[in-house]
């Protein structure tokens, strides 16, 4: 799958723990991407993950995207993790956030690299979706209830 070269520059955007998260529900209906359901241990088929809406309009965007799921194919069979292909995904375009004091944040790759101390971009969001940081939802956002973004 794609990844992101390292940058360790440091962002102008950075992704802070809140000692107030967000509760998870006010956040999974993240504005024109419809509501979510968060992804945690589901799976769809490879029939059904071709079929999300979003994962369609995003393949007709950009070719890369067949790739992408052709390998989860491969990799998972026909028991496809959603989050997998919300991570995998995410790697065309850069992934959508929702963090607890912003709806939207685009553009966080740089900062999810140093919140998760990773190099590379699919690493970074699977180990911060493993620790519970980022909820990887069915419509293919990010959600962060316990994180905040600080601009410079």
């Amino acid at each position: 799958m794609a990844s992101m070269s390292s940058r360790r520059t440091r962002p102008s955007l950075v992704l802070r723990r809140t000692d107030s998260p967000v509760p998870l529900q006010s956040m999974v209906a993240l504005g024109e991407m419809g509501a979510g359901v968060p992804a945690g241990d589901r799976v769809w088929t490879a029939r059904e993950m071709r079929a999300q809406e979003w994962v369609e309009e995003l393949a007709v965007e950009d070719e890369t995207v067949d790739v992408i799921l052709d390998t989860l194919e491969d990799h998972f069979g026909d028991t496809i993790p959603v989050a997998e292909v919300v991570i995998g995904c995410s790697l065309v375009d850069g992934p959508v956030l929702g963090v607890a004091n912003e709806d939207v944040v685009l553009g966080a790759e740089d900062a999810l690299l140093e919140l998760a101390e990773e190099d590379d971009l699919e690493v970074a969001l699977r180990k911060l979706v493993f620790q519970g940081d980022i909820v990887a939802l069915d419509n293919g956002v990010f959600v962060a209830p316990g994180l905040v973004a600080e601009r410079d």
